[in-house]
């Protein structure tokens, strides 16, 4: 799971990057503002924290999670802090469910039935299909 740390990290290592000030630099802030977050002082708003997502090349659906992590932690009262807990559960119980399905894809535990066959086919054999066919476009 992404943090605003790991986040900073891989856009340094995307671009080669070697420290905080030449990081700040490339994001057009100040060096202070890298140190805020990186010790929790401050978090990125929303925008900039989608920007680095686009800069470190860092999947949607784990940006999206962090977003809604860093909403609870600013919200200003325990309602509205439970809510985004809330919405952060569930989106990272969707990203466990996606998660299982690719690792049973992959193993093989999900796959076709043994008798099913793809065809490939021309509109001009469609009309010549065998009673007993299927043909799906």
């Amino acid at each position: 799971m992404q943090t605003v740390d790991t986040l900073l990290d891989t856009v340094k290592s995307k671009h080669g990057i070697k420290s905080d000030y030449k990081l700040a630099q490339f994001l057009k802030v100040t060096q202070h503002t890298i140190a805020n977050y990186r010790h929790g002082r401050s978090r990125p708003d929303d925008l900039t924290l989608h920007r680095l997502a686009e800069l470190g090349d860092v999947p949607r659906e784990e940006i999206d999670l962090l977003a809604v992590k860093l909403q609870a932690e600013r919200a200003s009262t325990d309602e509205a802090r439970a809510l985004w807990s809330r919405i952060a559960a569930r989106l990272q119980g969707g990203a466990v469910h996606s998660a299982l399905l690719a690792v049973l894809v992959v193993l093989g535990f999900i796959t076709a039935p043994p008798n099913a066959h793809a065809v490939v086919t021309s509109p001009a054999t469609i009309s010549a299909a065998p009673a007993n066919g299927l043909y799906i476009m």
